[in-house]
């Protein structure tokens, strides 16, 4: 059988990387947008709108993602049953 995970690792990290795409866009797009002037900011401080978004976004996306990590967690923890499916064990476990 395919790896039992591979449903709620899918919907950990669709979320996941959705939230982490969608703040890092709107992020720096408010930070150019608001408070550095892109066309003559220097590239460190390129950089640092670009780490900075990035942070926000990392952290973001780990609040989104955090409950299906935790139900990922707790499906590879549990043995299911021969033939059982992974969605009757995370009704079981929810």
């Amino acid at each position: 059988a395919f790896y039992s995970g591979f449903g709620p690792i899918l919907f950990k990290q669709v979320p996941y990387t959705m939230a982490k795409f969608v703040v890092y866009e709107k992020v720096s797009e408010q930070v150019w947008k608001n408070f550095v002037n892109k066309e003559t900011a220097s590239d460190g401080m390129k950089t640092t709108v670009n780490l900075g978004a990035g942070l926000i976004a990392g952290f973001a996306a780990a609040i989104v993602s955090q409950p299906a990590d935790t139900m990922l967690s707790k499906i590879n923890k549990t043995k299911g049953l021969p033939g059982e499916s992974t969605t009757s064990r995370l009704v079981k476990i929810g």
